[in-house]
């Protein structure tokens, strides 16, 4: 190979691809961004009373067929 040609593909070579530290900082960028996102996220906070009584007073539809069954034997 000639030396002209081996330096221009080390030069284009990515040899962070190769960096042990990559994988570890990678995954702790996508644990700061996760977190970030789920402080925005309306789902992460508590509930405030009112929300819990209007979530309450919704019930669930699965077990709302459920009662109905067993009233009926």
């Amino acid at each position: 190979m000639d030396a002209k040609v081996l330096e221009q593909e080390l030069k284009n070579f990515d040899f962070s691809s190769c960096h042990s530290v990559r994988e570890n900082l990678m995954n702790e960028l996508l644990t700061m961004h996760r977190r970030d996102n789920a402080k925005k996220s309306r789902w992460s906070g508590r509930m405030s009373d009112e929300e819990l009584d209007m979530a309450a007073a919704a019930g669930n539809p699965f077990l709302q067929g459920q009662e109905d069954t067993q009233r009926s034997k």
